[in-house]
């Protein structure tokens, strides 16, 4: 199988979750290539939540399963984009 690479968004309404996310991601760290996590908290007018990007080099089914183990936690929303060659 062939990797991609992909930028995965997840945006957390409950920091209560952070356990459970992370979790997830060192069941996938060898295939991440950087993470970024944003405290939004006050600072954001729109948006009371923790937003965090990860960027991942795997194959599709791994970003993929990836995705559906984040979208599976309670009070966790998911998007993903796949740089295609």
């Amino acid at each position: 199988m062939e990797n991609k690479v992909a930028v995965v968004s997840i945006m957390v309404k409950d920091t209560e979750k952070a356990t459970e996310i992370n979790q997830v991601l060192h069941t996938f760290s060898d295939k991440i290539i950087a993470r970024l996590g944003l405290p939004c908290g006050n600072q954001c007018s729109i948006v009371r939540k923790t937003i965090i990007s990860v960027i991942v080099e795997a194959t599709k089914e791994d970003i993929q399963t990836l995705s559906a183990k984040l979208e599976a936690i309670e009070s966790v929303s998911v998007k993903k984009v796949c740089w295609e060659d």
